[in-house]
């Protein structure tokens, strides 16, 4: 009997497939990727479904976008009234030269601390000004400008990585060679479009998919074959996650609540026409799978303050349970049955539960950290491998990620980060042989702004175009395994490698 099964679902069913991880292991979009996907106290937009559900509320980069894009024009045009909201000063009155006017345009606050930082050398300005930044108005709160036009988002992304593994197990061919490359599609739909209200509240959905054709793979899980845990076949399922995101605290507190799509279902294999024979036969077969939808749900919250935003996220584990998938086979002559319950259990993606911290200096500069808690100890392989396999189980464990954002300008961030995942997989001395690796990753993006006026072409835009890319590396850290009893089918082997990836976004509002 074969011990695996190949799933081709149409594109037209993809909804009720099981979650993937390809978020998990790079990332759920460029810009969040780029700052180490350290973003659960700060996503917003449709990647929000994914990493905090309650940042549907907030005011996402294309909300922000589309200020900066209304600035610029009423300043442009000249208009007297946005440049007095803007730096709340009258003039005074009388004549001015240009350095007085200068002068005068400048909060009076903003320019007693200029004037203080003038006493000083230039080699103690800046040090001056970074004591400031971490150090004053920690706790004062202002009320954020909004947008005056409500704009919808689409996010198309395609990502493009190679995990280069290295190991002396047997039958290296299945491990070397992986591809990870994926596709997503995001939406997130702003209800101040169709009610009227203060207050943000947005549905999103987020789709990440393989881009090598195949939608599904579904394997028995086999714990002593060789095999990658996270990275190449083991990837290829797509993530599907939607929610929404209310702002129940005016500029302050975010609540979401959202869903992971998964399959469940039961299934049976039929054999008949086996005849007694000392020689190997093949049956007659015919597989049945009965799968339904359900849906997990995931649920989220977000805290600003100050120059600070605090988030919290709780996703239940998904997989692909068949349960049982039973084989029955009868003979022509004697009329015995045999029955075998082989239960499928994989696509297992562990329990999250994430805590982030934010903290804006300036309004320029994001410094971001998150902890977010796997776990791995919930999954189960079938009850026929429980039973006749040595036990195995997997490790929670514990992420640490950092990242950091500055931008330069209306049209230009950049973007940094480092992360620690450690692996769910402890030692191996028996006869299981998952393979699976500590990780130290290293991340860099850059965002850019298109603005319908930026260039003499960009003049058919209605909308501000959002374009962020992302370069990812991954250091696998090596591993050596020594078993009890080493024999030429289960030897002792090591493992180790690296991964590049690139990703690039396309955020269209409407």
């Amino acid at each position: 009997m074969k011990k695996s099964l190949l799933l081709i679902i149409s594109l037209f069913t993809v909804e009720s497939i099981s979650a993937g991880s390809y978020g998990d292991v790079y990332g759920a979009h460029p810009a969040a990727n780029g700052m180490g996907n350290a973003v659960n106290a700060t996503s917003s937009g449709s990647a929000a479904v994914y990493y905090n559900v309650a940042g549907l509320g907030r005011l996402s980069a294309a909300d922000l976008a589309v200020l900066d894009y209304e600035i610029a024009t009423l300043e442009k045009q000249g208009n007297a009234k946005s440049k007095e909201d803007a730096t709340k000063i009258t003039p005074p009155k009388g004549n001015k030269t240009e350095k007085e006017k200068e002068k005068s345009d400048i909060d009076p606050t903003e320019r007693q601390v200029i004037e203080e930082y003038l006493e000083h050398p230039f080699y103690i300005r800046t040090p001056l000004r970074v004591y400031d930044a971490f150090t004053k108005d920690l706790l004062v709160n202002r009320n954020l400008k909004r947008p005056n036009k409500v704009s919808h988002e689409l996010s198309i992304q395609y990502n493009y990585a190679v995990p280069r593994l290295t190991t002396s197990a047997p039958n290296p061919d299945r491990l070397l060679g992986e591809k990870d490359h994926y596709v997503g599609i995001g939406l997130a739909i702003d209800f101040g479009s169709i009610f009227n209200m203060d207050r943000k509240m947005k549905f999103g959905l987020n789709v990440l998919a393989p881009a090598s054709g195949n939608l599904l793979t579904v394997n028995d899980q086999n714990p002593t074959v060789h095999r990658a845990l996270q990275y190449g076949v083991e990837n290829e399922r797509p993530t599907i996650m939607g929610g929404l995101g209310v702002e129940a605290w005016k500029d302050h507190l975010y609540l979401g609540i959202g869903f992971t799509a998964l399959a469940s279902g039961q299934g049976s294999i039929l054999m008949k026409n086996v005849n007694i024979s000392p020689d190997p036969v093949t049956p007659d077969q015919q597989a049945i799978l009965e799968i339904k939808p359900i849906v997990n749900p995931t649920f989220g919250a977000q805290f600003h303050w100050g120059k600070f935003d605090l988030g919290a996220s709780y996703r239940r584990e998904t997989m692909l349970s068949i349960d049982p998938l039973a084989a029955r086979a009868q003979t022509t002559l004697l009329a015995i049955q045999l029955d075998l319950d082989i239960a499928l259990l994989g696509l297992f993606t562990p329990r999250v539960v994430s805590y982030g911290l934010a903290f804006h200096p300036t309004e320029s500069w994001t410094l971001a950290l998150d902890i977010n808690r796997e776990l791995w100890s919930g999954f189960r392989i079938s009850r026929t491998k429980r039973t006749y396999s040595e036990p195995f189980d997997l490790k929670d464990t514990t992420n640490y990620r950092f990242g950091i954002e500055y931008k330069w300008r209306p049209d230009w961030k950049f973007r940094t980060g480092c992360a620690i995942r450690p692996s769910p997989i402890g030692e191996l001395p028996g006869q299981t042989n998952w393979i699976d690796f500590n990780r130290t990753i290293l991340t860099a993006g850059v965002g850019y702004v298109l603005f319908p006026d930026s260039f003499s072409f960009t003049d058919v835009l209605k909308n501000p175009l959002l374009i962020d890319l992302v370069i990812e590396y991954q250091k696998l850290e090596g591993r050596n395994i020594y078993k009890y009893n080493p024999t030429a089918r289960n030897p002792n082997y090591s493992f180790g490698g690296n991964v590049w990836h690139a990703g690039i976004s396309f955020s269209i509002l409407f």
